[in-house]
């Protein structure tokens, strides 16, 4: 599932019949109120919050931006690849959802570089403590730690994670389609397949 992490998918929103949503506001977005979402295309996101929620968020129309936070009961079952469904009986909202996602893996960009590094010395230090008065002098050790700048060879790649989601939002106990989501994201992560010794 991809709720489990933190997924933000960029694209449009098609609004063909206007449609009510409760949207965040007041001091800090604490509190929600009703509105009206009118038809034209708008730029948007969907971001995974949670495991039980996610957002969202319209740019421009007659509200400027809009945030539109989608908690359900439970757990929100998105699955990496195929079609999933958020009833308005498990959410807040007055709408249904219906979505298609399709995850896509990739390893690419094999590579090695030479990069800085630090080495932890562990050394033995003695000096010669006396006392005057007594005129007795000892000698006292300790291990003193020590760091030390140095380089290491690194060899990595890279992770690639494509996702596609579509989303068909309905009026609550409605199947008509009153707006449509198609985004797409690419998510990146660099993997260190092996470095050497700092030295």
């Amino acid at each position: 599932m991809i709720a489990s992490s933190c997924v933000e998918i960029n694209g449009n929103l098609q609004v063909y019949e206007s449609f009510k949503v409760k949207k965040k506001a007041g001091f800090l977005n604490l509190e929600t109120r009703e509105v009206q979402i009118d038809p034209r295309n708008y730029k948007a996101s969907v971001k995974i919050i949670s495991d039980k929620k996610f957002n969202l968020h319209l740019d421009g129309g007659s509200h400027n931006n809009i945030s539109i936070p989608v908690k359900v009961e439970g757990r929100l079952d998105i699955p990496e690849n195929g079609r999933f469904n958020i009833s308005h009986d498990n959410t807040d909202q007055p709408f249904d959802i219906s979505g298609m996602i399709n995850t896509q893996r990739e390893s690419t960009g094999y590579n090695q570089e030479t990069v800085s590094c630090s080495i932890n010395l562990t050394e033995r230090k003695c000096e010669k403590i006396c006392n005057s008065e007594i005129n007795v002098c000892d000698i006292e050790c300790r291990d003193v730690v020590t760091t030390r700048s140095g380089r290491k060879n690194v060899q990595f790649h890279y992770s690639l994670v494509h996702r596609q989601l579509s989303l068909e939002i309905m009026k609550e106990n409605s199947t008509g389609v009153v707006a449509t989501f198609a985004g797409f994201d690419t998510e990146s992560t660099k993997i260190i397949d092996h470095e050497s010794t700092c030295r």
